[in-house]
């Protein structure tokens, strides 16, 4: 039967579902990055049930347990709450743009970074004489920072500038790209013939 009383409760329920009190670490609506907190139940009795849409390109946020499985682009999809008491029921929605999986940045970095990319002047791998390009910063804004192994002989590549420095023998040094978005990280090595 329906009641008054009812209506009261998912009223109350409905004003106090904000985004603030399902959003969990992350702090905006237009950059969900983190799961969500999706209560099953409000005060007296309420029941809340959440359904979601618009979900695509491996973007999942699971309606129970707001878990979120970032997908391959950004992806905006509405979460919709029923609150219910009785035969009182009040619907509420939540417009939120998913932000892809920087995971997928980091690896388009870490495939499209090819010697090809940072040789300068240079011909090949096994004969560096001039200054490497050295990107700290990709297309997708993932960034790489630079390391050097193998220094012998006088032989150097400054990471900060490229600039090589031959020594007094061939010498094959490893220089290493780090690539850093979030917390997703890769690491690239390139065997360089200075």
């Amino acid at each position: 039967l329906y009641s008054p009383a009812m209506d009261t409760i998912t009223n109350d329920v409905l004003n106090n579902l904000t985004f603030d009190t399902i959003r969990g670490i992350n702090t905006t609506t237009s950059a969900i990055t983190d799961d969500l907190v999706l209560p099953q139940s409000g005060t007296d009795s309420a029941t809340i049930s959440w359904s979601v849409s618009g979900l695509a390109n491996g973007t999942q946020l699971n309606a129970v347990s707001g878990k979120i499985t970032r997908g391959a682009i950004d992806t905006d999809v509405v979460l919709d709450a029923v609150i219910r008491r009785g035969q009182s029921e009040r619907s509420k929605q939540f417009k939120l743009t998913i932000l892809r999986n920087v995971s997928v940045d980091v690896n388009e970095a870490y495939v499209s970074l090819t010697f090809g990319a940072i040789k300068g002047n240079n011909l090949s791998e096994i004969s560096v004489t001039d200054k490497l390009n050295l990107i700290t910063k990709t297309g997708n804004n993932v960034s790489v920072t630079w390391s050097l192994e193998g220094q012998a002989n006088g032989a150097d590549i400054n990471v900060l500038t490229g600039i090589v420095t031959r020594g007094a023998f061939d010498t094959t040094l490893t220089l290493k790209a780090k690539f850093m978005k979030d917390s997703s990280t890769m690491e690239k090595s390139f065997n360089i013939k200075v």
